[in-house]
């Protein structure tokens, strides 16, 4: 058949044209085939992703670039450059409308219409959903909104076709969630929609990971690892612990209205968009508020919060210790730049103190590319072989056993210590220098930095934590929300400080913090020792605790997760806290009114006797 004939060489123009690198060519030749109303093998499938995206890839660059410089010249007041630099972008602009309305006129009159397998629909509705977001990309105004709704419609179709069709495994469905949560973080601006989508079709994938064809194996866990990197840099976007602080800010806002949360609906709410959540909180509590109504009376909740928000254990110390010896640092997060400042800004002196602050929307790539450390010691004036990395960065997939902040620094040339922000992960850090539990076990002197000088003793004075526990043989076990399991997992080792039992007087206590394993899970282990004769009478008994000093880390240098207390230990405990800088007086305003009064009223009866 002539038909058939002419398919053939229309194919082969596209190979032939890919090799060449001659795109525009490939996507006219695949065209010609789209239009004779066949259904398209996957490799012809593929030659018509593969041209367009290359045609509409170097035009999305050249925006990018021109879009970039045309604001650098704006900034300087250089109004005909940017006048010109508009008119040249615009042309691109016109160029990538043209294209995207091409491809998307090709798959709606011919593509779709023709095909019968499950997988080829998929293919072309996440295709109609990428041009469109393409388009989205640059539009603005109702333009945007009405190319936006499209790019929604087409993936939701794509969606719905691969939940019935492919399993979770398929390339073809992973790199759907992969674009359309892409949509949701950059076009719909919602990053808690699009770390729930991508969160789930990886955990979907894994859940079935035994069951994935051989044949599509590479490009499937490619992709899983692109989620999880994506996971990774838009949660550092997301409100540090923001499941737990969303869940006490809503507890403290329904207690006004006389309501509690309820835990099964609260479920049902993971990944809305924050007018979906809105609305969901005023049907399902009843409020007398309409949806916007509840956003502007619980904003200042959050506020409030962000506020009281501290810095990990360790991390104002090192910051102030780099500056006071004039060692210069630099701040590269995944983060948008804008976010980052607005977190920094929170903590007292950091901004002025950090000497370069990057985030990964000004460099080419984010982690895991080095990109983003090469360009802080550019900036910094520093050799990136003389530069060391602490990172707290998540580990990307499964027995992959590197975080993408470790992988970027060392691809960069760099030292790299690890101080992962959740014990799980403790294990997952194979290709870094060095893995800490804390930045406390920090010794700056090893890596040709200044050492600390902050040590009274063999003790050191920490930024204090408090907690509530119940004492019951030797160990602090949890009874309330706000007990040893609540505090951050970099808090291990020994520490000391000051004890509120309930009905006694305050008291020294030593802690011995670190985890215990059982069948499926870790467990925070909280030894406790009261270092005082009259504890010996203490047993099963409620107290708050205050943390004020701390002494060291494991006995094998952070190796175990088991932390014992020694004599040793409660000897350098109990001699600091004679010190004026550890004493209860310093600390006693962060115990409850309860607790104080009960002292008060132990006084009391003292007194009275």
């Amino acid at each position: 058949m002539a038909s058939s004939k002419e398919r053939e060489n229309f194919v082969y123009v596209a190979k032939l044209a890919e090799q060449a690198e001659r795109y525009d060519e490939m996507v006219e030749a695949m065209n010609n085939v789209a239009n004779m109303d066949v259904e398209l093998t996957v490799e012809e499938r593929n030659l018509l992703s593969v041209g367009y995206k290359n045609v509409v890839g170097s035009r999305r660059a050249s925006w990018r670039i021109l879009s970039s410089i045309e604001q650098k010249e704006e900034s300087r007041g250089k109004e005909q450059n940017a006048n010109r630099i508009k008119e040249y972008r615009q042309k691109v602009e016109s160029e990538l409308t043209s294209i995207c309305n091409n491809i998307m006129a090709v798959i709606d009159q011919h593509l779709i219409p023709s095909c019968t397998a499950g997988e080829s629909t998929v293919f072309y509705h996440k295709m109609k959903g990428d041009y469109y977001r393409y388009l989205a990309e640059f539009k603005a105004g109702n333009d945007k909104k009405e190319v936006a709704e499209l790019s929604l419609k087409a993936y939701q179709s794509a969606t719905t076709a691969a939940e019935a069709e492919l399993p979770p495994t398929h390339p073809i469905r992973l790199g759907l969630a992969l674009n359309f949560s892409v949509f949701y973080y950059e076009i719909m601006n919602s990053p808690e929609r699009a770390c729930h989508l991508a969160k789930q079709a990886f955990d979907e994938a894994i859940s079935e990971l035994d069951s994935l064809n051989e044949d599509s194996y590479k490009d499937s866990t490619l992709i899983m690892q692109l989620l999880r990197d994506n996971l990774t840099l838009w949660t550092s976007d997301l409100p540090e612990d923001a499941e737990h602080l969303t869940k006490e800010i809503l507890k403290e806002f329904l207690a006004g209205y006389g309501n509690v949360p309820d835990k099964e609906k609260e479920k049902k709410r993971l990944g809305m968009t924050q007018k979906e959540y809105a609305i969901g909180i005023v049907s399902d509590y009843d409020l007398p508020l309409t949806p916007e109504q509840y956003i502007q009376a619980i904003m200042p909740f959050y506020h409030d919060k962000w506020l009281q928000a501290k810095a990990l254990p360790g991390a104002n110390r090192l910051i102030r210790h780099l500056h006071k010896h004039g060692v210069p640092f630099a701040l590269a997060s995944n983060s948008k730049r804008k976010n980052i400042d607005g977190k920094v800004s929170l903590q007292a002196g950091w901004k002025e103190c950090f000497k370069v602050i990057l985030g990964s929307d000004q460099v080419k790539s984010g982690k895991p590319s080095p990109d983003i450390f090469l360009e802080a010691a550019k900036q910094m004036g520093a050799d990136a072989a003389h530069c060391l990395v602490i990172e707290d960065s998540v580990c990307s997939l499964p027995n992959n056993f590197d975080s993408i902040g470790v992988k970027a620094g060392k691809a960069a040339g760099m030292k790299v210590v690890a101080v992962p922000s959740f014990h799980s992960e403790f294990d997952q850090y194979s290709i870094a220098d060095s893995v800490l539990r804390s930045l406390l076990e920090l010794k700056p002197e090893l890596w040709g930095l200044p050492p600390f000088e902050d040590w009274v003793g063999n003790a050191l004075l920490v930024e204090p934590v408090s907690f509530r526990g119940l004492y019951k043989n030797g160990l602090l076990h949890d009874f309330a929300d706000d007990g040893p399991s609540a505090l951050p997992d970099q808090v291990f080792g020994v520490h000391f400080g000051w004890a509120k039992p309930e009905a006694y007087k305050f008291i020294k206590i030593v802690l011995g913090i670190g985890w215990g394993h059982g069948c499926c899970s870790s467990k925070r282990k909280m030894q406790a020792c009261l270092v005082d004769s009259s504890g010996e009478q203490i047993q099963d008994c409620k107290m708050e605790v205050v943390i004020v000093g701390y002494i060291r880390g494991s006995c094998d240098e952070g190796k175990s997760d088991k932390v014992e207390i020694l004599e040793e230990d409660k000897s350098i405990a109990s001699a600091a806290l004679n010190l004026s800088e550890f004493s209860l007086g310093a600390f006693k305003s962060l115990f409850s009114e309860v607790a104080l009064q009960d002292e008060c009223n132990l006084n009391g009866k003292l007194t009275s006797i």
